[in-house]
């Protein structure tokens, strides 16, 4: 049974959220921190200097932002980076192998050039744009597989939860899955999720949840897709036809 994800429908209909080229700049350590990058599909390629050194910046364009390396182009130190957008700009994490291990060196906050510290998370909802209250809470979403007969029969299931936020914003709780057979059984438990979707809210307008996020501070929306409520479920028509059928937790 095909499933779909709180991520996969948000990034199904919003081509441009992720998009990491331009300018950004960050005070750390006391020192002034320059960083431009350029993305091209899934490659980010760039450079990130400061008073001392000049790093070259290789990475790849996952789900929550991207990940790959900054090496510095003299003496050849090299971090694994992971960066994630921001309202702001940009968050890169930087971390370092040491004899297979990897291990958290520094996080760095860039804000993206034209932009000013704090303002654009407030940017995506100062509109007050309007929202079916019955949408509002939090939510399941169940899918259930099986294959094969008699003593090579497997069954599994996954719950997946998450989040309307009454300020527009949405948030993944994470999920649960769980898998059993003749002979065996597991659980995964309920792990915490992504949190708070960073840079993307939602709103109602008729009968569907558009979503919306800043580009280049302007705000780029695409619609989701259409949703139906009743007696504590909520149904979601994805742009492509796809359908998720959500159950109220609280």
């Amino acid at each position: 049974m095909k499933q779909m994800s709180l991520l996969v429908l948000i990034m199904g209909v919003m081509p441009l959220f992720g998009q990491f080229s331009g300018k950004y700049s960050s005070f750390f350590n006391g020192d002034n921190i320059r960083l431009e990058l350029k993305q091209k599909d899934k490659l980010i390629t760039g450079t990130m200097t400061d008073s001392q050194q000049n790093y070259v910046i290789a990475a790849e364009k996952t789900a929550a932002g991207f990940e790959g390396t900054a090496k510095d182009d003299k003496i050849g130190i090299t971090f694994l980076v992971t960066g994630n957008l921001t309202p702001d700009g940009l968050d890169i994490d930087f971390d370092v192998e040491y004899e297979g291990s990897r291990t958290d060196a520094f996080l760095v906050n860039f804000v993206k050039e034209g932009k000013e510290k704090n303002t654009a998370s407030e940017g995506g909802k100062k509109g007050k744009k309007p929202i079916d209250k019955r949408i509002i809470g939090q939510w399941k979403h169940e899918s259930f597989y099986s294959s094969g007969y008699g003593a090579d029969a497997m069954s599994g299931s996954n719950v997946q939860y998450l989040s309307f936020n009454e300020d527009g914003s949405m948030t993944d709780m994470g999920n649960e899955a769980s898998i059993s057979g003749s002979n065996y059984s597991g659980n995964s438990g309920k792990g915490s999720g992504n949190g708070t979707v960073s840079n993307v809210w939602y709103y109602t307008k008729g009968n569907q949840i558009i979503v919306y996020t800043l580009v280049n501070g302007a705000e780029q929306e695409t619609p989701m897709g259409t949703y139906y409520i009743e007696d504590g479920k909520l149904l979601i028509t994805a742009t492509n036809g796809e359908k998720m059928l959500l159950q109220r937790v609280r």
